[in-house]
Order: structure tokens, then sequence, then C-alpha cells
């Protein structure tokens, strides 16, 4: 009886037959599939590099923002240097001795002295 109901259901033929249309079907999901697999690595892979490109892209320009921060503050500080310079040198041609002015040369003094050390900071 169990031989029976087994040779019914299970026929040799038939499960070849299905195991054959299966694999005929599958076969060509399989080889899209795989190309897609593929393609998707490709395309991580160059998202990947195009990240690492972007990154180097991004350090050139926070280096050369750097440097044109860098150059605009040594310019400030050059220009603040001379202003300053000016300043002491206009008070001491006008020979004006009142107190304000006097204030006004210490206090151009200290500024000289102070962007002084900051252009030797900079610099060194």
């Amino acid at each position: 009886m169990m031989n029976l109901l087994l040779s019914t259901f299970l026929k040799p033929t038939l499960t070849m037959r299905t195991l054959t249309t299966m694999r005929t079907l599958t076969f060509p999901i399989t080889q899209w599939v795989m190309k897609l697999m593929n393609v998707m690595s490709l395309v991580l892979k160059l998202l990947n590099l195009l990240q690492f490109l972007m990154v180097l892209k991004l350090l050139n320009l926070w280096q050369f923002l750097m440097v044109v921060f860098v150059q605009s503050i040594d310019t400030a500080l050059a220009a603040l240097y001379r202003t300053a310079h000016h300043r002491l040198y206009m008070s001491h041609m006008e020979g004006e001795k009142n107190y304000l002015q006097l204030q006004l040369q210490h206090e151009t003094c200290l500024w000289i002295y102070a962007i002084e050390g900051l252009l030797k900071l900079h610099r060194a």
C-alpha cells in the first residue's frame, strides 16, 4: 500500500521533468541576480572610491582655506603694525605732549609690541 502511494505521487519522470523545468526557469534568474550583485559590488566600490576622493578633496580644500586664512591674518597683522607705526610717527612729528597724546602713544606702543609678538609667533 505504501509503495503504491509513493509511486503515484513521486513518479520519477514527473520529478525529473519538474526539476528540469525549475532549473531552466531559475537559471536565468540566478544569472541575472549574480550579474546584479556584481554590478552592485562595483557600484559600492566606486562609491567608496568617490567618498575617499571627496575626503581628499575636502582636506585639500581645508588646507587651501587654512592657507588663505593664515595669509589674511598675516596681511591684517602687518597692516595693523604699519598703522600703529604711522600713528606713533605722526604723534612724534606733531610734538604734542598733552596727557591724551601720551596715553595714545603708550597704547600705540602696546599695540606694536602685541602685534610684533603675534607676528613672531605666527612665523615661528
